[in-house]
């Protein structure tokens, strides 16, 4: 059975290529990233800084939509403004 999410963030964040898209989003341990791309495939990195180096990167595919699980204080950097990040939390 999939788990189901509660959504934390009042809107979705728009991940791009500048500093100003690398975010903690918002402190989140849960985040859900979804690829609005219909035909590219994007880096994802997490960092512990904004600008250090990736400690786990993947790819998210087209029409994709993840949950991954990250410490409040880490960053999320994707290649590509086509992705989209939100706090969610499992719901009990």
């Amino acid at each position: 059975m999939p788990e189901v999410f509660k959504i934390l963030s009042s809107s979705s964040l728009q991940l791009g290529t500048s500093g100003t898209n690398i975010t903690t989003v918002e402190d989140a341990v849960y985040v859900r990233l979804t690829n609005m791309s219909t035909g590219g495939n994007y880096a994802i990195e997490i960092r512990d800084t904004q600008f250090g180096s990736a400690v786990s990167m993947f790819r998210i595919a087209p029409l994709e939509t993840v949950t991954i699980k990250k410490l409040p204080s880490q960053f999320v950097f994707g290649s590509s403004g086509n992705v989209y990040v939100a706090s969610v939390a499992p719901n009990p």
